[in-house]
């Protein structure tokens, strides 16, 4: 759970470098050592972080064929909900949205999506946490220039992906 695993970074020596959120939802646990960081999936070992790094890129860099890496749904993994994911209530859908809240939600949302001219697939953008914008017109175009940078994808890659987008 990613709760358990977020518990065990509370003497985290560098969150101005690597957020602990971010690296729990990475599926990772502190080993208490430094800033050394263990995958409770494939038990990969990642330390020395450095600032700009991103825990879900590391993590696929490093242990490419993990099975968090490659479909997090199957591991079991139960994230922890966002604030916002179900709305006031608890059972509406947050600013009309319909839940993405699963890989398989969301990889429905890249029917069209033109893998050749981006470099990368909807499928991996979907296990990332992203759905295309061609299936629901208005996003933040900087926030997702910024995962796909993270990402590794080349910034004329991206730029071109925005603009054809944004047509």
């Amino acid at each position: 759970m990613e709760l358990t695993r977020r518990q065990t970074f509370t003497n985290w020596p560098i969150p101005s470098v690597v957020n602990p959120d971010q690296l729990a939802a990475s599926g990772f646990f502190h080993l208490r050592l430094k800033d050394h960081v263990q995958c409770v999936f494939c038990q990969g070992i990642v330390g020395f972080w450095e600032t700009g790094d991103i825990p879900d890129v590391e993590h696929r860099r490093h242990f490419p064929k993990c099975p968090f890496v490659t479909r997090a749904h199957a591991t079991g993994n139960v994230p922890i909900p966002s604030p916002d994911a179900t709305g006031v209530e608890g059972d509406r859908w947050t600013n009309g949205l319909p839940p993405l809240n699963t890989a398989n939600t969301r990889l429905a949302t890249f029917t069209h999506w033109p893998q050749e001219d981006v470099g990368v697939s909807g499928e991996e953008l979907a296990w990332a946490g992203f759905f295309s914008r061609v299936w629901l017109t208005g996003f933040n175009a900087f926030t997702v220039a910024e995962r796909l940078l993270g990402m590794g994808l080349a910034q004329e890659s991206v730029k071109e992906a925005l603009r054809d987008e944004l047509k």
